[in-house]
């Protein structure tokens, strides 16, 4: 693969078969054996303002991580130089974001076993654990209501249905 993009980061998953490379504010995702690309994920940052070695921080794309079995995607970003940095987690066939999980957080790890996702603060003092659960109910907060049959088959795959966001209301193409 070729980019137009400086590459920051790469990251293979744990068969081989996916890799990632992050730019300054756009992450591909694609299958290593074909060269396909499976997603290209944009992020809005200042480009204008981002300054390399001047001693500033800058914009863009600082790390990203995968989940056990590749499905979740973390990406750790920058949106301005002089701000801290914004988790993400999206969706590693669909290039879809399912939630924006922190900010002023500096690297992201997906546990061994897939279960968690640790974020640690810019200024090296907190980790903060992640378990899936924490992570749906985030995704809840922010969508309003709970996810659609549609969604629930792309983000939970062979799941059976069930209410994922409590108290929300379902939407009409839900069962």
């Amino acid at each position: 693969k070729s980019f137009s993009d400086q590459v920051i980061s790469l990251l293979f998953s744990a068969d081989g078969r996916t890799a990632v490379a992050a730019a300054e504010s756009t992450v591909y995702v694609w299958e290593t054996a074909t060269g396909k690309t499976i997603a290209e994920i944009r992020l809005e940052i200042q480009k204008a303002e981002a300054k390399s070695g001047s001693g500033e921080s800058r914009a863009g794309v600082t790390d990203v991580g995968f989940s056990l079995g590749e499905e979740w995607l973390a990406i750790a970003w920058r949106e301005r130089p002089e701000s801290g940095q914004t988790i993400g987690v999206w969706h590693t066939a669909t290039g879809r974001r399912l939630a924006t999980l922190a900010k002023d957080v500096a690297n992201v790890a997906f546990s061994p076993d897939g279960t968690s996702m640790a974020t640690d603060s810019k200024d090296g003092v907190r980790v903060e654990l992640w378990p899936p659960q924490r992570l749906v109910q985030e995704a809840c907060s922010r969508l309003g209501r709970d996810f659609t049959e549609q969604e629930r088959k792309m983000y939970f795959a062979e799941e059976k249905y069930q209410p994922t966001c409590r108290d929300l209301l379902v939407p009409v193409d839900s069962p």
